[in-house]
């Protein structure tokens, strides 16, 4: 399982929705759904811009990983 479709299914585990997550972040919509579409895509994020995400959603990013 790819990153993106990792982050996704934490957030459904978690009743977050792509506007509450930006909300968290600080940033808009769109930006989130376009790191998550690049991410399902095979690209991968920043290590900063991971740990920062999943901070916001409660979860430790090295279980990304496992």
């Amino acid at each position: 399982m790819n990153i993106g479709f990792k982050i996704e299914e934490i957030m459904k585990s978690k009743n977050i929705s792509q506007a509450e997550l930006a909300d968290k972040l600080g940033v808009q919509r769109q930006t989130v759904f376009r790191h998550l579409k690049r991410w399902k895509e095979g690209k991968e994020p920043s290590i900063r811009l991971l740990r920062e995400w999943c901070d916001c959603l409660e979860f430790d990013y090295k279980k990304i990983f496992q």
